[in-house]
């Protein structure tokens, strides 16, 4: 895999459709031609219906969606961008003759998308239906294809993706989670799915493939440790302490409520992946980047909002983000760092 960084930027069609708001189509495409060091540019996407409220989602709707996307595509190639540069979307409730639409103007790399709502075995089924036409009859790549949310291993391994995206790396880190890989013949592997430990005192309730570091054996706690060490930290240590009411955090200490309610504040001994978000982050990252090593997709795009600490973004090399959010200066300086780091020599 290479290690150049690559910068897909999605319009932000699904966040603005969840708020039942628009993007305007001109700015976009001005934006993108701004941006000239981003690598692909998603097409302007039209959603049908409203957010979680399936009846609204009709045959005709779908369709003057699709009509719509299809027509933003046009124009965005209309107005300069190299259709090499511009990915349409296939959602998972299109009409197939959109696909082949796309596929016989001749569109060299295509977004495919799963529905959210939909389980595993639904989101395998659409693509059992895309996969006759984006593939040879000799098993090769017809056209490129980037799968949307497509996170788990076992669409990850459905087919040959070109790439894929995926927030999971940031919202399990959020949830006081870091992945940490099984082991093959006491080797870790990263071809299987993760486990997902819980670090920080704070985690939610365990689920399926998850457990808290206070639960492990000895043996396994002490691999942890050594996987942590690999990556560059540690576990930390932190304390809980009973403060009297009206106490105000000291951020710059990395103290944050365990309770607010009882006054029960968290307060750091030594920092690591229990008591910081920013290295529970670049452990995920550094797994993710192990694992498209092994599993047959090209390139995985880390998708989720900008991460203050820059150490974290310079390690996700690959970086999905959004038109939608570039109206903060946050998102612009992030974009500009990836594009600095684009440009920079290997």
């Amino acid at each position: 895999m290479s290690r150049r960084h690559r910068i897909l930027l999605d319009s932000g069609a699904f966040s603005v459709w969840s708020k039942g708001a628009t993007i305007d189509l001109d700015s976009y495409v001005a934006f993108c031609h701004a941006h000239p060091d981003v690598d692909y540019f998603v097409n302007l996407d039209v959603i049908p219906g409203k957010m979680f409220q399936k009846r609204t989602v009709t045959v005709e709707g779908t369709e003057a969606s699709c009509k719509a996307s299809w027509d933003n595509y046009q124009e965005m190639l209309r107005q300069g961008l190299p259709k090499a540069k511009v990915i349409p979307v296939y959602h998972q409730n299109d009409d197939l003759k959109w696909l082949r639409k796309y596929l016989e103007f001749g569109t060299p790399y295509v977004g495919i998308s799963p529905a959210n709502d939909s389980t595993t075995e639904g989101k395998l089924r659409y693509l059992d239906t895309v996969k006759p036409y984006i593939f040879n009859r000799d098993g090769s790549m017809a056209v490129r294809t980037h799968g949307f949310a497509v996170t788990s291993y076992r669409l990850m391994r459905y087919m040959d993706w070109w790439s894929v995206d995926s927030a999971s790396w940031k919202l399990s880190a959020a949830w006081g989670g870091i992945y940490f890989p099984t082991t093959t013949n006491g080797q870790d592997d990263y071809s299987q799915p993760p486990l997902l430990v819980g670090v920080s005192p704070m985690s939610p309730t365990v689920q399926k493939r998850q457990q808290h570091v206070d639960s492990m054996s000895p043996r396994v706690k002490a691999r942890l440790l050594d996987y942590l060490a690999a990556a560059g930290v540690s576990l930390g240590r932190q304390k809980i302490v009973q403060e009297s009411a009206g106490y105000r955090l000291d951020r710059e200490d990395g103290e944050t409520w365990y309770d607010k309610k009882r006054h029960l504040v968290l307060k750091v001994m030594e920092r690591g992946v229990a008591n910081n978000l920013n290295d529970r982050l670049l452990v995920n990252a550094r797994f993710v980047r192990k694992a498209n090593r092994v599993l047959p997709v090209r390139h995985i795009y880390f998708a989720g909002a900008p991460v203050p600490d820059e150490q974290v973004e310079r390690a996700l090399r690959n970086r999905l983000l959004s038109f939608h959010e570039m109206k903060g200066a946050s998102c612009l300086r992030c974009l500009a760092f990836h594009e600095q780091l684009r440009t920079q020599p290997t």
